[in-house]
């Protein structure tokens, strides 16, 4: 039989004592070794660890656990969305609960078991109240943004303070999120380089390197990162020299929205232990590539945005973060598509940029591996092997060995959160 789904287990069909209590046991292929060897095997699940991994898991069975079987599949560690904009999502100013939660389905629904809400303080406050009432389908982790303006220092000390105070199992700030420029199509990105089609401007530059260094001295000190939001090679450059200027390598600085980087700066990054957030989205769309961008920039300066292989060849950690456009608007399965093809699914063009494409394997670790690296779990997650949390995803077929259309194609049987099924598929 291929798939049994969510079934009850009846203790008297399978077997007659269980040795073990568990809340969901998982028949399927497993993805192990860091990810790396698809095999077939059986998982247990209680309490919202793993406690096995193996060949058998029928001791663990009882009257009360969840089985899921599956055959065809592929368990993987969970998917991490590190730049989530609530209020983009939502569509207002002012998101109720109910919207929230709705988009955590539809999360669920692409495999994220957690994510980082990296746009609008205005969101903080509902979701600490929703966090009071146990209304959050997963774990939020919000980055506290520090606007340009005359009082940061005071404001900077303010944020310090909330993101220190402020933690709980399902709701914490992690981070202080700065802008550093914005999109290479509106000419917003701060470039080293100027833009071809218009001479002499690089883009502008928004906070100053004395700016920068007063925000990373006072954030890092108290133990806390600095997500920068940096497109351009331009702002990525500011950043990258601030955090070498400081003394500093806090692993939890990181580059949010990263789509340009100097060659010469990718070594020092890893040095410095800075992390990259990245959304690969843009190939979705290879016409708008083409047609602006690549006039913008020229043929070869397009073809290095999103370098996912440049990053990861030099050791940096390197997750994914939906950013814009929201959640909504995107599938795990086109994301991954475009990690790995570089180009239009509907058009199957030539890739811009084939230098940076990455196989299928590094594209899963980023959507896992890397997004609990930049939220510093690691330890407990992104890894199936007993003891770890039970932070997982599983899809319909082995995602190791699809093609093309197998990736496109491909849908979620479940997403896993913390021990607790949130999303179930067909």
């Amino acid at each position: 039989m291929k798939h049994i789904l969510y079934a009850i287990a009846l203790t008297m069909l399978i077997f007659t004592s269980c040795s073990h209590e568990s809340d969901i046991v998982v028949k399927t292929r497993l993805l192990l070794d860091n990810g790396l060897r698809p095999d077939d095997g059986e998982m247990a699940i209680f309490n919202g660890k793993i406690i096995f991994v193996g060949e058998k898991a029928r001791p663990y069975i009882s009257s009360q656990t969840r089985v899921i079987i599956y055959e065809d599949g592929l368990l993987m560690p969970g998917f991490v969305n590190c730049a989530v904009s609530g209020i983009t999502s939502c569509k207002t100013a002012n998101p109720t609960s109910t919207e929230i939660i709705t988009m955590q389905k539809h999360l669920a629904s692409n495999g994220v078991v957690m994510y980082e809400e990296s746009n609008g303080r205005e969101l903080h406050a509902l979701y600490m109240d929703m966090d009071r009432k146990g209304e959050l389908l997963m774990p939020v982790f919000a980055e506290y943004e520090l606007y340009h303006d005359e009082d940061f220092l005071a404001e900077l000390d303010n944020l310090i303070e909330n993101v220190i105070k402020n933690k709980s199992e399902f709701f914490q700030f992690n981070a202080i999120k700065i802008v550093l420029d914005g999109k290479i199509e509106d000419r917003a990105a701060l470039l080293t380089m100027p833009y071809c089609d218009q001479k002499g401007f690089f883009g502008k530059r928004i906070w100053s390197s004395e700016e920068l260094d007063k925000i990373i001295e006072r954030a890092n000190g108290a133990g806390i990162g600095v997500h920068a939001y940096c497109v351009g090679d331009g702002a990525t450059h500011d950043f990258i020299q601030a955090i070498q200027r400081s003394g500093k390598s806090n692993t939890n600085n990181s580059i949010i929205g990263l789509e340009l980087v100097c060659e010469k700066d990718l070594s020092l990054m890893a040095e410095l232990n800075i992390g990259a957030v990245v959304n690969p989205w843009e190939w979705q769309n290879n016409e708008m590539v083409r047609e602006k961008i690549v006039p913008m920039l020229g043929e070869e300066r397009a073809g290095k945005i999103f370098p996912l292989n440049s990053l990861l060849k030099n050791g940096i950690n390197v997750a994914f973060g939906s950013c814009f456009p929201t959640p909504f608007d995107m599938q795990y399965n086109f994301v991954i598509y475009n990690m790995v093809y570089r180009n239009d699914p509907f058009v199957m063009e030539t890739m811009i940029g084939p230098e940076e494409k990455i196989d299928i394997t590094r594209a899963l670790q980023i959507m896992s591996l890397g997004g609990f690296k930049q939220l510093g779990l690691e330890d407990g997650n992104g890894i199936l092997k007993k003891s770890m949390n039970a932070n997982l995803v599983l899809s319909n077929q082995d995602l190791i060995e699809a093609e093309r259309l197998g990736i496109l194609n491909s849908h979620l049987i479940c997403t896993i959160s913390n021990g607790k099924i949130i999303f179930k598929g067909r």
